[in-house]
């Protein structure tokens, strides 16, 4: 499997268009639970106001109106274009990984095992080791691409409901978290686009060059590869870890 540049970078309707508009039909489906909870918010506050206020014996200003109607009106607004407002959001966090593409010209990386000049039972072992070590590099590759994008159709299904807690000051950090969410996994595809460039700019010669010389080493070539491998392994398992980190979630 190969860490496939051009598929990162897809929207979601290019990944899978059946699966996006399932996606957003249920999206739409949720925009009545999303309105009912915006509605117990304004509810909730406007209580709340009435109770601070009415102890005075005087009215909601009109300036409290408007900031509450303005505040509301464009949560409003973004729960009911949730959809294509994270659509939105995936291309310009995604415009990252297309500058890199561009400015790298970024092939596709697959790790393969180099066995080297290695003869007789050595070869054998190290073969079957080194072919788990690809089967298993490749394989995480491809499930990780993929389920990038599960993760991102599944948020922007829930998004109608985790939007509407913005409004609240109690319930925000949630609606917030969820952005975060959403945009670590986006940024996945500009971690994994840097990884396949330095990958594909590196050959296990080069990349234990500076530390020993491979060549001198017994089954040095092979030994490279391997450990080369388990390092890719690393790398494409923690871009997830990372970004989340950046973005404190």
């Amino acid at each position: 499997m190969k860490l496939n540049v051009s598929s990162l970078i897809k929207t979601l309707a290019e990944y899978n268009p059946i699966v996006n508009q399932t996606a957003i039909a249920m999206n739409k489906a949720l925009l009545v639970l999303g309105n009912i909870l915006l509605s117990i918010f304004l509810l909730m506050e406007m209580m709340r106001w009435y109770e601070l206020i009415g102890s005075t014996s005087k009215k909601l200003p009109q300036k409290l109106w408007l900031e509450i109607t303005f505040k509301y009106l464009v949560c409003w607004l973004l729960i009911q274009h949730s959809a294509n407002i994270l659509d939105g959001l995936m291309w310009l966090l995604d415009s990252g990984a297309h500058l890199i593409s561009k400015v790298v010209k970024i092939k596709d990386y697959s790790y393969t095992f180099d066995i080297g000049h290695t003869k007789g039972v050595a070869k054998i072992i190290l073969n079957l080791i080194g072919g788990t070590v690809s089967l298993i590099a490749n394989t995480i590759a491809g499930l990780l691409i993929f389920m990038r994008y599960v993760e991102l159709y599944f948020l922007k299904v829930l998004a109608p409901v985790l939007l509407a807690c913005l409004v609240n000051e109690t319930v925000r950090p949630i609606a917030i978290t969820f952005l975060k969410y959403f945009s670590s996994y986006v940024l996945i595809a500009l971690g994994l686009s840097i990884i396949s460039a330095i990958y594909t700019a590196l050959s296990p010669t080069n990349f234990f060059a500076a530390i020993v010389e491979v060549e001198k080493i017994p089954y040095g070539v092979a030994l490279a590869s391997i450990f080369e491998g388990g390092i890719y392994i690393v790398a494409i398992v923690s871009v997830g870890r990372i970004m989340r980190q950046l973005l404190g979630v």
